[in-house]
């Protein structure tokens, strides 16, 4: 008598090893979550002030390259480059959502490029940045 044998064939996952997979998939990702949201609120401040500092530049060239004087105004959600006389508004740009702007003064660019001086604390719930400006017009960051 032959004994017949049957080969268990294993071919795929069963369903207890599937959940067990994205238990810890699940896992993993409420671990993650919370710290790329942080790191997104963290992004959209230095993504502000570097936009906020080539703005700065931006002001002081075209002072020196028009030969006028130009200001720059804070309010805490935009900014606006503006020529004083007929107050045109040559630029704004306006806050990501979260992040505010808090300026200690409005400064001017002269078109000898010298500048006022200024500080900008560019900030949110997780993240503060301050952008310097000098009076030699020179823009740095903290």
């Amino acid at each position: 008598m032959s004994t017949l044998r049957f080969i268990r064939s294993s071919k795929g996952f069963t369903l207890i090893e599937t959940m067990v997979i994205v238990a810890i998939i699940g896992v993993l990702a409420g671990l993650t979550i919370p710290s790329f949201a942080n790191y997104l609120a963290r992004q959209k401040v230095i993504g502000a002030r570097s936009e906020l500092m080539a703005d700065l530049q931006y002001a002081r060239s075209l002072a020196i390259a028009r030969r006028q004087t130009f200001r720059m105004d804070f309010t805490l959600d935009q900014y606006q480059l503006i020529l004083p006389g007929p107050d045109e508004v040559i630029r704004q740009r306006t806050a990501p959502d979260g992040v505010s702007f808090n300026a200690d003064a409005n400064p001017n660019f002269y078109p000898w490029g010298l500048s006022d001086a200024c500080n900008v604390q560019v900030s949110n719930f997780k993240k503060t940045s301050t952008v310097n400006l000098l009076p030699n017009g020179t823009v740095t960051y903290d």
